[in-house]
């Protein structure tokens, strides 16, 4: 068997500028008057990985009609190789941005928050950060992803905990026995109360009526707050995972 260097059977089959000078070489190979009939099975040389050259003997099976028509192949599979590696590229861009939306959803409740919203509205842009989240849960590849949702899913409870001490300090503001600035905790309250270790205060009206318990309207903004606190560490693990997916695009 002869074997030829690697080098010289790569740029003859890719075309490539030096390709007529191998061309030659190549021919040789062998049987000339069989590979000039087409019907010489040849023997590729291929690198191994590890950059380390090994020489390894290939036979296809298949008859060769022309050696240009082997180059042409060769060129062929080349185009879908690139082409398959930027359909890949692709679709781990649309993969990396997954969390986009979700990370849009929770911006907009920071943003409420900070300019000033009504209880409708904050209402219905917690419900669509629920959605995001419950979308996102059965698409989650690795324990950073996890943490991120998790990060999100802890903020959502909280913002839900203060909608329930939102609707009772409007509902609490209708009665004048309960002192203004205070909520009076019901028992739907108990448990966000208990949760959060809220300072109450205890009321009595009078002997014949039992004691009843309030908190302050600012336990509203405390709330919002360790809302707010958990949406940025969602944010510190998301802008990680961006950069990751960046750096890892451009190795790819």
């Amino acid at each position: 068997m002869n074997l030829v260097d690697s080098c010289g059977w790569l740029e003859y089959f890719a075309d490539g500028p030096n390709a007529d000078f191998y061309s030659g070489s190549q021919a040789k190979l062998g049987n000339e008057k069989k590979f000039k009939s087409y019907k010489q099975c040849l023997s590729l040389i291929l690198l191994s990985s590890f950059g380390k050259r090994k020489i390894l003997s290939v036979p296809i099976s298949h008859q060769l009609r022309r050696g240009i028509e082997m180059r042409k192949c060769f060129n062929v599979k080349a185009i879908i190789t690139v082409v398959s590696i930027f359909l890949y590229l692709g679709c781990t861009t649309n993969t990396n941005n997954k969390f986009e939306n979700i990370n849009r959803a929770a911006k907009a409740i920071e943003a409420a928050l900070q300019v000033g919203v009504n209880y409708q509205k904050f209402g219905d842009l917690v419900q669509g950060f629920a959605t995001e989240i419950l979308i996102l849960k059965n698409e989650l590849k690795n324990d950073e992803e996890k943490n991120l949702i998790t990060s999100y899913n802890e903020a959502l409870y909280i913002f839900i905990d203060s909608s329930k001490v939102w609707k009772h300090k409007v509902e609490s503001s209708s009665y004048k026995w309960i002192p203004k600035g205070r909520i009076f905790v019901e028992p739907e309250l108990v448990t966000v109360v208990n949760k959060y270790k809220i300072e109450t205060e205890i009321h009595e009206m009078s002997r014949e009526k039992p004691k009843w318990r309030s908190i302050s309207e600012g336990s509203l903004q405390i709330l919002w707050e360790k809302g707010l606190s958990k949406l940025e560490e969602a944010d510190n693990i998301y802008q990680k995972l961006k950069i990751e997916s960046s750096k890892w695009g451009l190795r790819k």
